[in-house]
Order: structure tokens, then sequence, then C-alpha cells
């Protein structure tokens, strides 16, 4: 997958503002879909990076990142949460996705997320760069 300054977002238009707000000060663009059929065609030819917020496509946050990471084994998941889901955050993060966040992170705090993750994406597609199976979860972040 080339290097690409375009991440997906999957989820409800009430979060796709800050999203967006964020995306912009990483100097990264914004495809929108409303679900993961519709991301996946985003994925294959523009983005590593996925931020999904919930609802996940009727599936729970871990069905979610296991479908997303079958699907497309290199890219970086980046999953919005509710308020107060620590210790499902850290189950994810476990399981694979690049970061979780909530409801109180600041959009300059999303930026730095996505940005570092744009980076792992780079530094994995240079030569000699890690490959997907060596950063594992919670790598850098």
């Amino acid at each position: 997958m080339a290097t690409s300054s375009r991440i997906v977002y999957i989820g409800s238009a009430a979060h796709e503002q800050q999203v967006r707000q964020a995306a912009g000060l990483a100097g990264l663009m914004v495809d929108a879909v409303q679900d993961f059929d519709d991301g996946g065609e985003h994925l294959t030819s523009h983005a590593a990076v996925v931020v999904a917020g919930q609802p996940f496509a009727d599936l729970d946050p871990e069905q979610f990142l296991e479908h997303l990471h079958r699907s497309f084994s290199d890219c970086l998941a980046i999953l919005h949460l509710r308020s107060g889901s620590a210790a499902q955050a850290v189950r994810l993060t476990r399981l694979g996705a690049y970061s979780c966040y909530d409801d109180q992170i600041t959009t300059e705090e999303l930026a730095a997320i996505l940005g570092r993750a744009q980076d792992e994406i780079a530094a994995r597609q240079r030569p000699g760069g890690r490959e997907p199976a060596d950063a594992g979860p919670g790598a850098d972040h």
C-alpha cells in the first residue's frame, strides 16, 4: 500500500467534524464513510489509517477490529470509544488497535495521534522499514 496523506473515517457525522479538524492539523485528508463496506474501497486505494467511531457497524469494538485486521492487515486502527472505557481501550490496544480515545480528547491531541500513525505507515514503507507484524500493538504511541 503506498504512503498516503489520507485517512478513512468510519462513523457518525456527529464526530466527523473533529476528525476532519484534527486531520487538517496533521496535514491529512479524510474520506468519510458511513459503514465498513464503503470504507473498504477507500482503504484499498487511498489510506492505511482508519479512524472509527461507535457504533462499529453493528459489531462490538473487538469484532470490528478483528474484521478490519482480517480484511486489511496492514492498516492502523484508531478507535473512538465512549468516555470511561479505559479497560476496553487497553484490551483493544492489546488486540491490535493503534490507539483508542474518548470524548475528552482535544482536537490537537487527536491530530498528534493521526500524525504519529501516518509516520508509522511511512516508516513501514521505507526500504528497511518495519513490517506490520514487527510493529506490534501499542508501538510508538
